[in-house]
């Protein structure tokens, strides 16, 4: 589309920046799916490590994909019910306790397999939570015609963070 001399070319949404609040939220949530990705990998290799057990091993993977079964819609409810950043900053408020004293316990060898059970539920329970709190947060941050090139941006990165880096950044850490 040319513009005439009367009439200015109009921006196209492409061609509009998604701004700093977006960048600094993107990169918030790139850093909590990497750290999903992480503790994807590590939390069934830290299992194979306390016992032998494929019952014990299937047992973790199981306790960190139910969260999202059990728990999408009641945490779908109070995401739309409260303010997201509120639900970001409770969940990641009781994540980080948790992954502190399972690394803690595991560290000193003193990890019960149950709490590893335990500990893996709770943590990804909380991260339904902020996943969810996150993508209502989106339209709040962006003009409404830049919401698909965000969502975009956000969902791409999202499972470049948790599906590759991740896992692959957990399996270094691993090794």
């Amino acid at each position: 589309m040319r513009a005439s001399p009367e009439q200015p070319a109009l921006s196209a949404p492409a061609d509009r920046n998604l701004g700093a609040p977006f960048r600094i939220f993107q990169a918030s949530v790139l850093g909590s799916n990497l750290a999903d990705g992480v503790y994807l990998v590590t939390l069934p290799l830290l299992a194979l490590s306390l016992s032998d057990s494929a019952l014990v091993v299937s047992a973790v993977g199981v306790a960190i994909r139910a969260p999202w079964l059990l728990l999408i819609l009641p945490a779908g409810v109070i995401v739309d019910r409260c303010a997201p950043m509120a639900v970001i900053n409770w969940a990641s408020k009781c994540r980080f306790p948790l992954v502190a004293v399972l690394g803690l316990l595991a560290w000193a060898g003193l990890l019960p397999v149950w709490a590893l059970v335990a500990g893996a539920f709770l943590i990804a329970a909380m991260g339904t939570f902020v996943d969810l709190a996150a993508q209502s947060l989106l339209p709040r941050l962006v003009a409404p015609e830049l919401l698909p090139r965000a969502n975009a941006n956000l969902q791409s990165g999202q499972t470049l963070a948790a599906q590759f880096a991740g896992p692959a950044l957990g399996g270094v850490l691993a090794s």
